[in-house]
């Protein structure tokens, strides 16, 4: 069994939640959808067998009825509504990085110090000559904490020696609500629970302008190149930014 919470502001009817599941996972067999009590948008999906539930777990990420959907699963202990459900699986592209650092090795390594979990990546946006020019890996996102919007990558000039930092931003596929105020997915800024003293916080160190459409893919974001500050290129080629970004500036460390 799969306990799954659909992720929108708006309450989601039990009809719409059974069609998205039926017409998802329904090649799968026979789906079972239960409301949990009391509990908005929170549903139990039984399945035919343990087999067909591990295919589905393991076909994450899920988007029913065009809304993010995370998925855990239950083994019949406790309350459904106990089960933690506060990671989703993600699609996350990783735009402007250079040509010769996407490899395989170092989307690992970005994916798993900047998510909690670096799950796959697509191997076809490895290639030299793909049209994409970014690199997409399959990672799990806190809900509830700021979405990394990206690093910067240091890079020094061949000509000139120049050194500079070039920003590498995420994308984040099938992301529909995500707050501008907080950087949190699952609300929009309107009904954000900020209060007004953090709101204005964020917008003192910058936050409130790095939490935009800008995030979700196929959305253009403005090119970002700036001079490194105190900032040597390393042999593996990555740096966190020495600027505030979704994290307190004490807690900008060295990716390796």
């Amino acid at each position: 069994m799969l306990v799954g919470k659909m992720l929108s502001e708006n309450r989601i009817a039990y009809a719409k939640a059974n069609g998205a599941a039926q017409y998802a996972w329904g090649t799968y067999g026979e789906i079972g959808v239960q409301p949990i009590e009391n509990t908005p948008n929170l549903f139990l999906f039984t399945f035919p067998s343990e087999e067909i539930w591990e295919k589905v777990w393991l076909a994450r990420p899920w988007s029913l009825s065009n809304t993010l959907t995370t998925i855990e699963k239950w083994n019949g202990r406790g309350l459904p509504k106990e089960v933690p459900l506060d990671r989703l699986a993600m699609w996350v592209q990783v735009h402007r990085l250079h040509q010769n650092m996407r490899v395989e090795s170092n989307i690992d390594a970005i994916g798993s110090h900047y998510f909690p979990k670096f799950i796959d990546l697509d191997r076809s946006g490895l290639e030299y000559n793909d049209y994409r020019l970014f690199s997409r890996m399959l990672v799990e996102v806190d809900l509830r904490e700021p979405v990394p919007t990206g690093f910067d990558f240091p890079f020094t000039d061949e000509k000139t020696g120049i050194e500079y930092c070039e920003w590498v931003s995420f994308k984040y596929e099938r992301l529909v609500e995500l707050c501008y105020f907080c950087g949190r997915i699952g609300h929009n800024w309107p009904t954000c629970g900020l209060m007004a003293e953090e709101r204005k916080v964020n917008r003192e160190v910058g936050l409130s302008e790095i939490y935009n459409s800008s995030l979700k893919a196929g959305v253009d974001s403005p090119r970002r190149v700036s001079p490194a500050n105190a900032r040597i290129q390393r042999g593996d080629g990555f740096s966190q930014s020495t600027t505030e970004r979704e994290r307190t500036r004490s807690e900008r460390q060295s990716l390796l």
